[in-house]
């Protein structure tokens, strides 16, 4: 059941970093463009892909990864590299709750309005670099979170040795 639940796991963590990078490039290629059909394409391909892949893939890997604490009984006191793991994992969610999905819906409900009157470009560039900042955010905790789990380092408190005056 624990390796069923590490590689669900991996396709979670895949599934949720692989989307942003795609969201990323997706992004990139038309951030700002006179053609509404191609920015109204680019933003519907994110929400959609959002939607489908990066935050079902993010609840895939918090959720398995809970599971595999309790499965093997570790104490997140006891494993200080876990508790920031999973400190980390829910800094993510609630950042990608809060942030970025709500920005990536305005941006995305603004293109839709891309050309005529309705269209407030103030509103679609503070929603994009709310975007842009939480979501690099996100990226560098889930970055570190990746590598705690990978190196699970000990972090345990080294005293020095007081050397004797023998």
């Amino acid at each position: 059941m624990f390796k069923l639940l590490k590689l669900l796991h991996l396709v979670g963590v895949a599934a949720f970093v692989g989307s942003v990078f795609g969201h990323i490039v997706s992004g990139l290629t038309v951030p700002w463009s006179d053609d509404a059909m191609a920015v109204l394409t680019a933003r519907g391909g994110i929400l959609d892909i959002t939607n489908m892949v990066t935050l079902p893939g993010l609840a895939v890997a918090v959720a398995t990864g809970f599971a595999m604490m309790v499965l093997k009984r570790i104490d997140p006191r006891r494993a200080p590299w876990l508790a920031v793991h999973a400190g980390l994992g829910l800094l993510i969610v609630a950042n990608a709750l809060l942030l970025v999905v709500p920005a990536g819906r305005i941006m995305a409900a603004e293109a839709t309005r891309l050309g005529g009157t309705a269209f407030d470009a103030l509103v679609y560039l503070d929603a994009l670099k709310v975007e842009a900042i939480a979501g690099g955010v996100n990226l560098v905790m889930a970055v570190i979170a990746m590598a705690l789990g990978i190196a699970k380092p000990a972090w345990r408190r080294y005293r020095t040795r007081r050397l004797s005056n023998a």
